[in-house]
């Protein structure tokens, strides 16, 4: 994990926003006492045009209090400041296609920084191609945020208000990911001062959308309720947000509508174990060690999908161990099984310190897509403790379901990227910051190995990397047992373990209903400290326990001087933080065979 500078934001002041709309609505009533049918119009239709224009003016400011940068979004809003029939649709669309072009200059800026490869210790070339990667993900990101705001009704937005978020969360995801893979100041400092603007613009736009519902309702519009409030106070979480129920977005027959019946059945036959007798489902592929398959590698099958495919494309892969580093980059829908944890291992050893590769590039498997799942296999980083980062699975992409797996490495073992993402009946082991992301998972009923580090080493579970308050990321684990391995147990008084520390400034960590053993530290948490600089990511990381058990969850030690949003949840926080709420389960997990806990 390359560790950057932290990223801060403030949280708006709740008294600004109302002030301000209270006062947007005063003059859009005023303007429109006389319309009779102005529409959808934000400015309305009805007197005289500066009336009208001043009332639009109001309007941009009001959703402009709701962010952080407000003079950067007053600027991006100003090709509808001054239209009296603007919706809320066109604000919107300004304000994406700002950040949109802002992004394309950040692209413009990055392709004009030059590595001198004849002097590159730290590798910034990679770097920087991962980077332009990056940045292009995030256009495509961008753009379907763009053309579905374009596309949508004002109700129809309504239910879609998390799934911006979701995705301008990526967006900003791409692009502080792409900060984080250059070392050298005279390669990082141009491309992150390129990409400011953007930066800025992306994470205003993540915070007019979670606060889209309050804005609209204020100014007398249809859009009753926003999908998922994300942003927290330091002592609780909010109560607004909203528990999606088991009928919406949903097929014809009661499932997602991206969800076949192929999916579930695969999935409903998840206990059953495929390589006995016969696969269960006819795959599009099978893989082989000993020529029975299609295929005697996993990424030779993976190259047989074809181009622009989007349906679910299965691959069988047999007992064995298949020596090498899978990528599944921008292909929707892929489901991988094998025979089992322990028969079917893919296994790699690239990491940053034996091998000189990014963390991102370490992954034994790694995958830029939406729609993936994977089951009944083991991934392996073989690196060991001596190649620090060295990651066994990176998945950045949207519903990601991880079932039965295990999943084996030293630091930085399992990286969750971007996105939603539900691991179940899984074992992952490592040791410094070996869970760790920017995206949004839930760990449930699964067992998390801490392994025995290298001397003078501490180990810590996890590590989020949560950017923004209002983003969409945070890590719970439900139901866990958290234990040692015997090689730490006999040495647990070497080195000290803990539940986890903040890598970025707004991590959010939870542990509900775990069993936690007694190696873990009693204060719990660690700080995060930069080479070379202090960190205060530990002041607004937010940590939270529920109901958990065994000799590691005794709370009455934890660090709350330096940890003051660590606090033991109540049941209606600790409900915020389960399937239904925090990663909406409810919407496309529901019948597809996974079993999971939606609640406590």
């Amino acid at each position: 994990m390359e560790r950057s500078a932290k990223v801060m934001g403030a949280v708006v002041s709740t008294i600004l926003i109302v002030g301000v709309v209270i006062g947007v609505v005063a003059m859009v009533r005023h303007g429109n006492s006389d319309d009779k049918g102005g529409g959808q119009g934000v400015g309305g239709g009805g007197g005289d045009s500066g009336s009208s224009t001043s009332t639009s003016t109001k309007t941009a400011n009001a959703i402009c209090a709701t962010t952080t940068h407000k003079e950067a979004c007053t600027t991006s809003l100003e090709s509808v400041a001054n239209n009296p029939n603007a919706s809320i649709q066109d604000y919107l669309s300004a304000a994406l296609n700002a950040t949109m072009s802002e992004l394309e200059k950040a692209i413009e800026v990055t392709s004009k920084v030059k590595v001198d490869k004849a002097d590159d210790p730290h590798n910034d070339q990679m770097g920087m191609d991962d980077c332009k990667e990056f940045l292009d993900t995030a256009v495509e990101q961008l753009q379907a945020s763009i053309s579905s705001v374009g596309e949508s009704q004002l109700h129809t937005l309504e239910d879609r208000v998390q799934e911006f978020i979701s995705w301008l969360t990526g967006v900003y995801i791409y692009q502080a990911t792409c900060i984080d893979q250059l070392e050298k100041p005279e390669y990082k400092t141009p491309v992150q001062d390129g990409m400011l603007n953007a930066s800025q613009l992306t994470e205003n736009a993540i915070y007019i959308f979670s606060e889209l519902t309050n804005l609209t309702s204020s100014l007398n519009l249809n859009f009753s309720s926003i999908a998922d409030a994300a942003t927290r106070s330091a002592a609780t979480l909010s109560t607004s947000r909203r528990l999606l129920n088991n009928a919406e977005r949903v097929g014809e027959n009661g499932y997602p509508s991206w969800f076949t019946s192929t999916d579930r059945k695969l999935l409903q036959d998840a206990k059953q174990d495929p390589g006995v007798e016969a696969v269960p489902i006819q795959p599009n592929a099978v893989v082989a060690l000993d020529g029975s398959g299609q295929f005697n590698s996993i990424n030779d099958a993976i190259g047989s999908i074809p181009p622009k495919n989007t349906e679910r494309f299965v691959i069988y892969v047999k007992a064995g161990i298949y020596n090498e580093v899978v990528l599944i980059k921008k292909i929707p829908n892929v489901f991988i099984f094998g025979d089992g944890q322990g028969k079917t291992i893919i296994s790699g050893d690239l990491s940053v310190a034996l091998k000189g590769v990014k963390t991102s590039n370490s992954a034994t498997v790694a995958v830029d897509s939406d729609g993936f799942m994977i089951k009944s296999l083991t991934i392996r980083n073989t690196a060991g403790p001596d190649g620090h980062q060295a990651v066994a699975l990176r998945i950045a992409g949207q519903n990601a379901v991880v079932f039965d797996c295990s999943i084996e490495g030293y630091q930085d073992t399992l990286y969750y990227h971007r996105g939603r993402q539900f691991y179940k009946n899984c074992v992952i082991s490592g040791t410094v910051d070996f869970i760790f992301g920017n995206g949004r998972a839930i760990i449930q009923d699964s067992m998390i190995v801490v392994r025995k580090p290298n001397p003078n080493q501490s180990n810590m579970v996890t590590a989020d990397g949560g950017l923004l308050p209002n983003g969409e990321h945070g890590l719970v684990l439900q139901n866990c047992r958290i234990t040692a391995e015997p090689l730490l147990e006999d040495a647990k008084a070497q080195h000290k373990s803990y539940l986890g520390r903040p890598w970025k400034a707004y991590a959010v960590t939870i542990y509900m209903q775990n069993d936690i053993g007694d190696f873990v530290a009693p204060e719990g948490y660690s700080v995060f400290t930069n080479v070379g600089e202090g960190s205060l990511n530990q002041n607004t990381a937010i940590y939270g326990e529920y109901l958990n058990i065994g000799p590691g969850s005794i709370s009455d030690r934890r660090d709350v001087n330096n940890f003051k949003n660590w606090h033991l949840l109540s049941p209606q926080e600790a409900e915020g933080y389960t399937v239904g709420a925090f990663i909406q389960g409810g919407s496309w997990l529901i019948n597809t065979g996974v079993p999971y806990n939606v609640g406590l």
